[in-house]
């Protein structure tokens, strides 16, 4: 239940390379957004800077197996909702998977999750008092502390103790999370100029009880059991959802991470859909690059990996424009195309 818990949105303003970051309630996924997160093989590959300004991230050489499917829903429309009323946004791993969140344009909240707390036994389970996601607004250098607590009741054998009758489990989560740096972030599917990197301290207190007659409820001996687990969070300005994830146990060991691949539509960049409206030829370049636009009322700004921006406010007319780069090194570069409805595509371009 790790990946619902902890579901984080952040906005970043647009062609600002000064981590500017305003969150606000609206910027969540409409209902019927699907997330595509890759999962990476090798958690512990992922080296990088953990603080700082102006950050290059380059994850473009993880390799994965497997993928994610996050769901954004409307509550109503889920099996559970009874269980949580006020809540007005959903998210869904699986059918019986699901976090549930309270949104407003001062805080963000998760409220209650269904799934499989660790007994077992998937479980409707809600949080008082909930955990705060964001108090807004939120920026480079802020920081949130939350704590949340859950009650879960049942049977001893729900919780590996098969001689037990009955038992409930206590278990407070304790959250401290710091937006620690900004900078580029590089993934397999493109390149994101305008990137936040989160830290956050999870801890999590579990402790059990076990009903006696004439003596009510008991501590049950082993408890509690504490886990403390780090998780780092780059949001980017082209999204409202994390676009990569690292989670460390105790121990300092890595043992999940995912990155961004995608949503319903996946990565238009690279699957070459007939939704996306550019080609761009010849790519790689060697002088000029011809941007062929099916659409009009976008415009773009070319980036170099370290994020320096390098050509400002290049007008995309309908049909061809024509974006010199011969004063360009060798390498690559990223074509950031922006339309009047705040849709955002962004390019790779490789100059020989």
């Amino acid at each position: 239940m790790k990946k619902l818990i902890f579901p984080f949105v952040l906005f970043l303003t647009f062609f600002k390379l000064h981590a500017q970051v305003v969150l606000h309630d609206s910027l969540w996924p409409e209902p019927g957004t699907f997330i595509y997160m890759r999962i990476v093989d090798d958690p512990a590959s992922m080296h990088f800077t953990h603080s700082g300004e102006n950050v290059n991230w380059d994850f473009t050489s993880l390799v994965s197996s497997d993928q994610d499917t996050i769901a954004y829903l409307d509550p109503s429309t889920t099996p559970y909702f009874g269980s949580f009323p006020q809540s007005n946004l959903a998210l869904g791993m699986s059918p019986t998977e699901m976090a549930y969140l309270q949104n407003d344009e001062f805080d963000s909240q998760l409220i209650g999750i269904n799934g499989d707390p660790g007994t077992g036994t998937p479980l409707t389970v809600p949080l008082h008092p909930s955990l705060h996601l964001f108090h807004f607004p939120y920026t480079y250098g802020d920081s949130i502390f939350s704590t949340a607590r859950a009650i879960i009741r049942g049977t001893g054998a729900m919780f590996g103790q098969p001689a037990l009758d009955s038992m409930k489990l206590v278990s407070t989560i304790i959250t401290h999370r710091k937006v620690m740096a900004w900078g580029l972030l590089l993934l397999p599917c493109s390149g994101f100029p305008e990137t936040l990197l989160e830290k956050g301290i999870i801890t999590r207190i579990d402790s059990a009880w076990t009903k006696v007659p004439f003596f009510g409820w008991i501590p049950v001996p082993g408890f509690p059991m504490i886990t403390v687990d780090t998780m780092y969070n780059w949001f980017t300005a082209n999204s409202i959802h994390p676009y990569a994830q690292l989670v460390v146990d105790q121990s300092g060991t890595p043992y999940s991470a995912s990155y961004y691949s995608g949503n319903l539509e996946a990565i238009d960049e690279y699957s070459h859909s007939q939704n996306f409206p550019f080609v761009v030829s010849p790519n790689p370049v060697e002088s000029e690059v011809s941007l062929f636009s099916t659409q009009t009322g976008w415009s773009g700004k070319l980036f170099d990996y370290t994020g320096r921006l390098l050509k400002d406010d290049i007008k995309v007319r309908l049909g061809t424009t024509r974006v010199d780069v011969s004063g360009l090194k060798t390498g690559a570069y990223l074509l950031v195309l922006k339309n009047n409805r705040g849709e955002v595509k962004t390019i790779k371009i490789q100059k020989r």
